[in-house]
């Protein structure tokens, strides 16, 4: 089966943090089984959670390539090694994924679900979970990174550099 790749390209970090997101630093692309259905999948979330935002006086939050990578990866891990878990079988937190991502350092958390058919059936689940909710609308966090691997879906969320 032929596969399509969308690559994320990598650019060194700044060292002084800024209003921008950082950017990964990892020259790993970022793979998409389908990448137009990916895109359409992200950008169908983006429209759910930042509508949600919006309606609570938040502003939008921001896609970050380094939080991507991170969503994406741990979708991925958990897809192909078949645990369900915000921490690694080797004990890796999702601060730590985001990190190694190439994220810098900021306040950051991670929600995940499995089994849901569709971006919208994930956001619903999330928006009905006090905590999911709670991570979602923290005023705090800036940017996200989102993705789906084999039925396991991912979203990373950031803050500004500190």
């Amino acid at each position: 089966m032929l596969r399509k790749v969308l690559i994320i390209s990598s650019i060194a970090a700044i060292s002084a943090c800024d209003e921008s997101p950082p950017v990964a630093t990892s020259t790993a692309p970022l793979i998409f089984e389908n990448q137009n259905a990916d895109r359409a999948l992200i950008d169908d979330f983006d429209a759910v959670l930042n509508a949600e935002r919006r309606a609570r006086g938040l502003p939008n939050l921001q896609e970050a390539p380094a939080l991507m990578i991170a969503a994406d990866r741990h979708a991925r891990d958990m897809a192909s090694r078949g645990y369900f878990s915000h921490q690694s079988p080797e004990g890796r937190s999702h601060a730590d994924r985001i990190t190694m991502a190439g994220y810098c350092r900021a306040a950051t958390a991670e929600n995940i679900a499995r089994g849901q058919m569709s971006e919208r059936e994930v956001m619903a689940g999330w928006m009905g979970s006090a905590g999911h909710r709670k991570n979602m609308l923290n005023s705090d966090y800036r940017f996200y990174g989102f993705a789906e691997a084999g039925g396991f879906w991912v979203l990373t969320l950031a803050s500004d550099c500190v």
